[in-house]
């Protein structure tokens, strides 16, 4: 089929001509001309609305990309698959105004159909998965505006507020060790990991999510004792990285143990802060 296939005007013109005849006519019945329309866009396996590329079957039944994908042969019809696509739906899709997918859990969004797929990709109440998904195999999942509160129930041990305070004890320790903890700061998650190993101490910290436009950085900062005498600052940018969380694939900056055993406590424990703010 010609990709750029012209619709006659008569398809769009029978509902006006209808209007004018008609002496019952209620301008309001527009939107519902518009409703019924759309509903021709909702794929008969999902439900959801069909954006391009919009596929079809052999008799021209048409589905989304992805239950396209899943099915061995039209739903509908049983006939074979096509690899073409109803370019009719797609010039039309660019006409009509689609609400949001997410629409359900909250957005109030509507535009064209090319503004509503551009808009989908960033949506607020885009569903998210636990930042801890990987690390604790947690199946939750939920919009941006609820991540904090389920951290807070599920996981509340591994959450600090930001500008918190870190002792590292059995610093002296010459077996590996690791800890995690996630920064729940600027309505945004954030990473910090500190490895003992090989005689060297290492430390992570990056940006787990993206919720919102801002650049971020990070200050880790080194006392003396269990005084609040600074001998070491660290700052830098809050680099975004949403997966791979293994510690030997981490960006990282590391110390000499001996160097740092300078300024141990006498329970041989490290001192230290970490604060994150936003990069103007």
């Amino acid at each position: 089929m010609d990709k750029n296939l012209i619709i006659p005007k008569y398809l769009f013109e029978e509902f006006s001509l209808k209007a004018c005849l008609d002496d019952d006519y209620n301008s309001d019945d527009s939107y519902n001309w518009e409703e019924e329309l759309l509903m021709e866009f909702q794929c008969e396996i999902c439900m959801n609305y069909m954006f391009p590329p919009i596929k079809q079957c052999e008799i021209g039944h048409s589905y989304c990309q992805d239950c396209f994908g899943k099915v061995s042969s039209c739903p509908t019809c049983s006939s074979p698959k096509k690899d073409t696509r109803n370019f009719a739906l797609e010039h039309i899709f660019e006409k009509l105004t689609f609400p949001c997918k997410y629409a359900e859990e909250g957005c109030l969004f509507q535009a064209k159909g090319p503004l509503v797929v551009s808009h989908q990709s960033d949506c607020s109440y885009k569903a998210t998965a636990c930042p801890l998904n990987s690390l604790k195999q947690c199946e939750w999942v939920g919009s941006k505006f609820n991540v904090g509160a389920h951290l807070k129930k599920s996981h509340d041990d591994l959450i600090f507020k930001n500008d918190f305070n870190v002792i590292i004890s059995n610093f002296k320790c010459y077996s590996r060790t690791e800890k995690f903890c996630l920064v729940h700061a600027w309505g945004e998650i954030f990473y910090f990991s500190h490895v003992l190993t090989s005689g060297y101490f290492k430390a992570h910290i990056f940006r787990m999510t993206k919720f919102t436009n801002n650049d971020f950085k990070y200050a880790i900062n080194f006392f003396k004792g269990d005084t609040q005498k600074k001998v070491i600052s660290v700052e830098g940018p809050c680099k975004y990285r949403p997966t791979d969380l293994s510690s030997d694939f981490l960006p990282y900056f590391s110390w000499v143990v001996s160097y740092l055993a300078e300024f141990l406590d006498d329970d041989d424990c490290l001192h230290s802060s970490v604060q994150i703010s936003i990069d103007n």
